[in-house]
């Protein structure tokens, strides 16, 4: 698979470019501010780089767009069937006979969207896409190269299939892990709550047990009780009064009942001779009736009567308790008493809790004990990778004019994480007989170039990556080193398709194809003038721009023709004449 294409529209200063590309070794040149970088600024942006809008789009455009085509048409079928395996992977499902990939980022005025083959996906999928088609290593990128997680990335990225599964395993496993680790801490904050929570609760169900509360309205019968017992002596004293006018057994003072029974005889006579009088007999009789029910009731309330202060005491203390209880419960017995069943079914539910915490330790432990001997497997299986690594690039690097610098991977253990529990740290030292430090500390801009140009020679094969961009790679070096660097390009482009944006004309002049940038001037009415704008040019087959594109990178001239030394030069680099001789030149540099 390979990149074949890439067209911009409306993106920074660029109106509107389509640049193809081929298999090999392509290189980019052109003035410094021409707009060189701006092919890998679009090849971020198509894969989902954040940028607003606004800062992307070109002056006075609402819309823009970068599309990026790759193709594997030529790939054999093997291969195809590895790319789409890789890409169903990332999530992207290509028909039978699709055999090109273009991913298309169109951004408005406040938003983007991105498509594939055009089908809207979502930026997640297009970042987990980028791995399988494009390494891209822009100017500030080296930096990278200083974060133990970057220096892990390309350790794991020489694994193989097995390697990476087990490394899936691995994360997998401490996230399950780390799940059920939080269950369990979630569920022991519980309990040191539901502790004080239980210890309240238990105090307040022994008060609410111990009070015996059995009716809602016993509190106002005791009240009624007590106010009765409280005025014993006078209630007696009432009723026997009421009892005696009743049915009193006084024959000098008749009693109510026998003069409403002799009015009764006489009002049944009198009827009896006059039926007039009917009525008012019946009234009577039904009066004398309920009369002798007062009477009867009376006597059985009089009976109850009793001068107890005893009684009294109890009854004032069993009402003081209840109102305490509705006070602190209430502000009804009803209440308190649903309070009481709230409490023992909540106490029961923290014993359940408790009786879970065993099984949520034993289910952590279990996963925390899977996850750590994934890691360790993880781990050993990184050392093995690291050995290969410090072979490797051991060599690469005696290639890219580095001889006598060392390298190795140091591990430290940390905290089990997602990614097992290992440090990585590279050491290097660029000379015989200084001793190893971390990467970061000791390596110098032409160094670390070089040494991220070895890494990703390495780990870009291992990876299957379709097509390598580099943004100035060769930065910091030159002379011999700035020739190592383009023939170890050169030598990486035969197994991948790699594309260097170069001010070296040394790495331009290796190159199999030569696009050159400039910088154009259109004439732009909406703007009122002139405005900037980007053409790339393909000048592989025309030797003479070609050795113009040379020429300008060398010495800053339009052209060789006026500079013998330049000439001779571009002669040297483009293979046409015989070596200058460097020791009567001082001025031609390499």
């Amino acid at each position: 698979m390979r990149l074949i294409r890439v067209e911009l529209e409306n993106i920074a200063i660029a109106a509107s470019l389509s640049v193809g590309f081929e298999a090999g070794f392509t290189v980019v040149t052109g003035e410094t501010g021409a707009g060189k970088s701006l092919l890998g600024d679009a090849m971020s942006l198509a894969f989902g780089e954040r940028v607003s809008p606004a800062d992307i789009l070109r002056h006075g455009q609402t819309r823009g767009r970068v599309s990026l085509t790759f193709s594997f048409a030529e790939d054999a079928p093997d291969r195809q069937s590895s790319v789409r395996q890789r890409l169903s992977q990332a999530g992207v499902e290509l028909f039978e006979e699709e055999r090109e990939i273009t991913i298309t980022r169109e951004f408005s005025a406040a938003a983007s969207r991105i498509r594939l083959n055009g089908a809207p996906v979502t930026r997640e999928a297009a970042l987990a896409l980028r791995p399988s088609l494009l390494d891209l290593h822009g100017q500030h990128d080296l930096t990278t190269l200083f974060d133990p997680d970057s220096q892990r990335q390309s350790l794991d990225a020489l694994g193989d299939p097995t390697f990476q599964a087990l490394k899936r395993q691995t994360a997998q496993a401490v996230a399950d892990w780390r799940e059920r680790q939080a269950a369990l801490d979630q569920a022991l904050a519980r309990q040191v709550d539901a502790q004080s929570r239980r210890e309240a609760a238990q105090d307040d169900l022994a008060l609410l047990v111990s009070a015996q509360l059995e009716a809602p309205d016993e509190d106002a019968r005791l009240r009624q009780s007590v106010q009765r017992l409280g005025q014993g002596e006078k209630l007696m004293q009432l009723c026997a009064r009421a009892l005696a006018a009743l049915s009193g057994e006084d024959e000098r003072q008749p009693d109510a009942l026998s003069r409403l029974a002799d009015a009764a005889r006489h009002l049944a006579a009198a009827s009896a001779l006059d039926p007039a009088l009917q009525t008012a007999y019946e009234t009577a009789v039904s009066a004398l009736e309920t009369l002798k029910d007062v009477s009867a009731e009376l006597s059985q309330y009089f009976e109850t009567l009793e001068l107890s202060p005893e009684a009294l005491q109890t009854q004032v203390e069993r009402l003081d308790a209840l109102e305490k209880i509705k006070r602190r419960f209430g502000p009804t017995l009803d209440e308190a008493i649903a309070t009481r069943e709230r409490l023992s079914e909540m106490l029961f539910a923290l014993q359940d809790v408790e009786n879970g915490l065993e099984t949520l330790a034993r289910q952590a432990q279990t996963a925390h004990d899977h996850a750590l001997v994934l890691s360790e497997a993880l781990s050993a299986q990184r050392r093995g990778l690291a050995t290969q690594l410090q072979e490797a690039l051991q060599c690469e690097m005696e290639a890219l004019a580095l001889r006598g610098a060392r390298f190795e991977v140091d591990f430290a253990e940390t905290a089990l994480g997602t990614n097992g529990s290992d440090v990585i740290t590279f050491l290097f030292s660029a000379n015989p007989g200084e001793p190893l430090r971390p990467l970061a500390k000791v390596a110098s801009g032409g160094e670390l170039s070089r040494f991220l140009l070895a890494l990703k020679a390495i780990t870009a094969t291992s990876r299957g990556v379709c097509a390598l961009v580099f943004d100035e790679i060769d930065a910091g070096v030159s002379g011999r080193t700035a020739r190592a660097v383009a023939e170890r390009l050169q030598a990486l482009a035969r197994r991948m398709q790699v594309i260097a944006i170069t001010h070296q004309p040394v790495v331009a002049a290796l190159g199999e194809r030569h696009l050159h940038v400039e910088k154009t001037w259109i004439e732009d009415p909406s703007q009122g003038g002139l405005r900037a704008d980007v053409r790339i040019d393909d000048v592989s087959h025309d030797p003479s721009r070609r050795r113009a594109a040379l020429a300008q990178l060398a010495s800053g001239l339009d052209s060789d023709d006026d500079d013998e030394v330049v000439r001779r030069y571009i002669d040297r680099l483009m293979g046409t004449a015989s070596p200058p001789d460097f020791a009567k030149t001082e001025d031609l540099a390499v």
